[in-house]
């Protein structure tokens, strides 16, 4: 069965990396906070699953000047006109350094300071609403997710998936999950996020590129599991049969 052959490789990649998952790049910690400077838009207007935004990093002192990146995972323009609300989910992925070492990272939006340097709103000045969805993936094998043993698979070598293996919140993909009681949501260039970034770990042939594509190859794996299982579930569930009805004669 394909589910048992990916979950098996999954565990043996996890045996072969363990003890290296140990001194994977963590350069960047847990919990650290920083402050980023968004160089791209976010908005429901124009933004799509999928888009990719970019921001320039301008505290701590240390890792001022490197580049996160991140993508668009979903977005939810307010339906109703009367009383609307807007939603878009996205996630912080890689930070890349001046000396283009690239980590893996996970982040918590901590605060917001649109571009108009006021706090806690959008660019409309709608109060946002803030949260983190963290989405575990189905495989895995030891809590590592399936982001993690795709890192291996689409180019980001051994020591990315170790990285992996060796960052916080293991086996979960953490998303920004932003609302407002408005019809649009959105962050103009020079809007400043406040985060609490976690490193997911490091090596030499990542980069963001890779990242990404394992992160979605991880979202539509999930996705295919779930739907796979939900229909084997209806499959087996014992059917009704129909109360039988009395005939015409009984009825008279």
């Amino acid at each position: 069965m394909k589910t048992s052959r990916i979950y098996w490789l999954a565990t043996m990649c996890l045996l072969a990396v363990t003890a290296r998952a140990a001194v994977a790049g963590d350069k960047v910690g847990r919990d650290k906070t920083f402050v980023v400077n968004l160089t791209s838009p976010i908005s429901t207007k124009s933004s799509k699953p999928g888009d990719t935004f970019t921001a320039v990093v301008m505290q701590p002192a240390e890792f001022q000047g490197g580049v996160v990146e991140g993508h668009i995972r979903k977005v939810e323009p307010a339906q109703n006109m009367e009383a609307p609300k807007s939603r878009i989910t996205f996630a912080f992925e890689t930070l890349t350094l001046s000396d283009n070492t690239t980590y893996k990272i996970q982040a918590d939006l901590k605060d917001v300071v649109n571009s108009k340097g006021v706090a806690k709103v959008d660019e409309e000045g709608q109060v946002i609403g803030r949260g983190n969805v963290a989405k575990r993936a189905l495989f895995g094998a030891g809590g590592a997710g399936l982001g993690s043993f795709a890192g291996g698979m689409l180019g980001g070598g051994i020591g990315s998936l170790a990285g992996g293996l060796a960052g916080g919140a293991l086996g979960y993909a953490v998303s920004l999950d932003v609302t407002a009681s408005s019809h649009n949501i959105e962050f103009f260039p020079g809007t400043h996020f406040t985060l609490a970034v976690t490193s997911k770990g490091t090596d030499k042939d990542v980069n963001a590129d890779d990242v990404r594509k394992l992160e979605a190859a991880n979202e539509a794996a999930t996705a295919a599991h779930t739907a796979s299982a939900e229909a084997a579930q209806q499959q087996t569930s014992p059917s009704v049969d129909p109360a039988p009805q009395p005939s015409p004669a009984a009825r008279q």
